[in-house]
């Protein structure tokens, strides 16, 4: 006595998911590739633009900055400072209320 498995269809598709290779389709990748080719070009000029700018006026500014600096430096430990002085007024005063649980 043989066992009799039904028989399952084997439905081969056409494979739909293709890329059309047709000539509209080359030129969009041909213009991307340029597209590409060229942004890189613009990123390397304009590198070289931004690196040859004078460095004077950068000098110039450099004192106002400084200044700029010392100044935001002060604010900030001042800042600190009275923060500090606040702690310690209150690490240092007396405990107003008694912990119960003592």
């Amino acid at each position: 006595m043989k066992i009799k498995f039904p028989k399952i269809k084997k439905s081969y598709q056409k494979e739909i998911y293709k890329i059309d290779s047709g000539i509209y389709w080359r030129i969009i990748v041909g213009l991307f590739f340029v597209l590409v080719i060229l942004s890189f070009i613009f990123a390397y000029n304009l590198y070289f633009q931004i690196n040859k700018e004078d460095e004077s006026f950068l000098e110039v500014n450099s004192e106002k900055v400084e200044k700029e600096k010392k100044e935001k430096i002060n604010k900030v430990l001042e800042y600190f400072a009275e923060r500090q002085k606040n702690s310690d007024k209150i690490l240092n005063s007396a405990v107003p209320l008694v912990d119960p649980s003592i």
